[in-house]
């Protein structure tokens, strides 16, 4: 008797141990996972707090950059290798190299400069992905000119056109060109381009309708 009473005071020792075991294996998992939830949340916490404080040096770089426009400074973006300035209250020059292209939409830099976006009528932020020296080629190659400034009524501007979810911004080169009609009979009649100025795709360009039958300046 005394036997089956040891032996059942020391499964119920065995058992308790067990059980104390246990508790203190679920109290440390617990608190693991409580420390680590902390850590999370405190990684979130930072990482929305830096997040915070970037979109506002944003903000006030983009406030900074637009007083300085509007101030008729200058301003360059050096990632971008493109200068800006206002040349009166509604036109903006933008300059790359030795393309030079008008506009009277608003841009906004973001991406400290790595980035040129406007808003179009339809809400639509469009990031302006096709630089001018590249839109200038482009739209060079369609008008079949050498070179488009002002002096020989060549201009090139980025502008919006369309309407609704049909908005979009595109650089539009218009020159003036002289036409031989028949070889002889000479008009002056206006080409124009269009490219778009996220995807750089040609969008349409017009000539005269009857320009198959002339030869072009």
């Amino acid at each position: 008797m005394k036997k089956i009473s040891s032996l059942f005071l020391i499964t119920i020792l065995f058992l308790t141990l067990i059980c104390a075991a246990n508790t203190t294996t679920t109290n440390q998992q617990q608190t693991s996972t409580l420390q680590q939830t902390q850590v999370q949340n405190q990684i979130t916490t930072n990482s929305q707090e830096k997040i915070q404080e970037m979109r506002r040096l944003n903000e006030e770089k983009i406030e900074n950059l637009r007083e300085r426009i509007q101030e008729k400074e200058e301003v360059i973006l050096e990632k971008k290798n493109i200068t800006l300035k206002r040349i009166d209250n509604k036109i903006l020059e933008i300059k790359e190299k030795e393309s030079v292209i008008k506009t009277r939409l608003n841009l906004t830099s973001e991406g400290n400069g790595s980035q040129i976006r406007i808003m179009l009528s339809n809400g639509r932020n469009a990031e302006i992905k096709i630089m001018p020296e590249v839109a200038a080629e482009r739209a060079l190659e369609k008008l079949r000119l050498k070179n488009c400034n002002e002096s020989r009524n060549c201009t090139i501007e980025l502008k919006q056109v369309g309407e609704g979810n049909k908005t979009q911004a595109i650089y539009e080169a218009r020159v003036q060109k002289e036409f031989r009609l028949f070889g002889f009979i000479k008009r002056n009649r206006e080409v124009l381009t269009q490219i778009d100025a996220e995807t750089g795709e040609e969008i349409q360009t017009r000539r005269p309708w009857w320009s198959f039958l002339a030869s072009e300046k």
